[in-house]
């Protein structure tokens, strides 16, 4: 298997469970945490898994790769760090929230649908308003993770976006201090 989570026997579908984590964790309140290893593929659950030894040289790449950019995206913007938090939407298979302080307004969205879809995040939740330039950040799926970039507006203060299965995805709005607040 190729992409992220090939190496050490992880699967592919692990490796999206672990890239999805990993951009829920760089973008909600709680404090990130990246466990022994978590970072280069190496699995593990409880005793003696938990304590395997790091693979040097034979780290998953895409995967360091995944961890350090969100852990850039998570240290560039302040909202990320300490601003507040809003419930977008949520409904089954689906969560999303939005993270702001008065300058950056995040929109984080997790999907664990085996479909893909289209979505309407009321982004105006955000305090953000119509006509702002959102920007995709970040995107993991099965496909594996990108930092290629998407550029939307928002129109009657929701935001349109596609969503593929088994994903995660960051948006933010391009110019900084686009609140109605």
């Amino acid at each position: 298997e190729g992409g992220v989570g090939g190496f050490l026997g992880i699967g592919k579908k692990s490796a999206t469970v672990k890239v999805t984590a990993t951009i829920d964790e760089n973008a909600s309140e709680n404090e990130d945490t990246v466990y022994y290893g978590d970072e280069a593929g190496v699995c593990g659950w409880t005793d003696p898994d938990n304590r395997r030894t790091y693979p040097w040289g034979r780290e998953d790449k895409e995967l360091l790769t995944c961890h350090r950019e969100l852990i850039r995206i998570h240290r560039d913007y302040h909202a990320l760090r300490v601003g507040s938090t809003v419930h977008l939407m949520s409904e089954k298979n689906l969560i999303s929230y939005g993270r702001f302080d008065k300058k950056d307004a995040v929109a984080v969205v997790i999907y664990i649908g085996e479909e893909e879809r289209d979505l309407s995040l009321p982004i105006w939740k955000l305090g953000l308003p119509d006509g702002c330039v959102m920007v995709r950040l970040a995107q993991s799926s099965n496909e594996g993770f990108s930092l290629h970039t998407e550029i939307t507006a928002v129109r009657d203060g929701i935001l349109q976006i596609h969503v593929k299965p088994n994903s995660a995805v960051l948006w933010k709005n391009l110019y900084e201090n686009q609140h109605y607040m």
